[in-house]
């Protein structure tokens, strides 16, 4: 071969492995983007739930201005402070009540940082939304999936049976539990 072919095959193999590690930053810088949107989502869930309780408040207060010239504890308000169970996030901390996000932004972050492999923040997601909404069958099918992904078996079983529980036709909960029950067995 020619110098001239060797250097043009050295230059094609330098840009394809250039082209090969811009994919990969491209890639993850795509993955962050996609959680900060979430999040950015999450929050604006919030504000816009903030938003509304301001509006209230500022009616609560015109409502009682006739009683402007009295303590506060006479013109209709009492202070708000945050009861024990409540989580100690600053909206709860404001209003005095728990304030939350809708299930499923709960669930869609939880399965974005359980795509990223970040499976503290996916369980702490999954947690927040079990507590939340305790009552959804989703919620521990979720966290069941979570559980099932880390290697924690027996945690994953008990939340897939809480999700058959509120919902028995859970037929995806049913089939993982059979599933890992034998394959627990077999480990054994």
């Amino acid at each position: 071969m020619t110098k001239k072919v060797l250097v043009k095959d050295l230059t094609i193999r330098i840009l394809i492995e250039k082209v090969e590690e811009l994919t990969k930053r491209i890639e993850k810088l795509e993955k962050e983007n996609k959680i900060l949107r979430h999040e950015n989502e999450m929050l604006r869930a919030e504000n816009s739930g903030l938003k509304v309780e301001i509006a209230d408040l500022r009616a609560r207060l015109e409502s009682n201005s006739h009683n402007s010239n009295k303590p506060p504890s006479s013109d209709g308000y009492k202070k708000q402070t945050v009861k024990p169970g409540l989580p100690k996030d600053k909206s709860s901390r404001q209003f005095g009540y728990k304030v939350t996000l809708p299930e499923h932004l709960f669930n869609q972050l939880g399965y974005t940082f359980m795509g990223l492999k970040q499976y503290d923040r996916a369980y702490n997601m999954f947690k927040r939304n079990i507590e939340a909404y305790p009552a959804s069958s989703n919620v521990y099918d979720s966290m069941g999936e979570l559980l099932m992904n880390r290697g924690d078996t027996i945690n994953s079983i008990q939340n897939y049976e809480k999700s058959l529980k509120l919902n028995p036709n859970n037929e995806n909960a049913k089939m993982l539990i059979k599933k890992m029950k034998e394959n627990y067995k077999g480990k054994k």
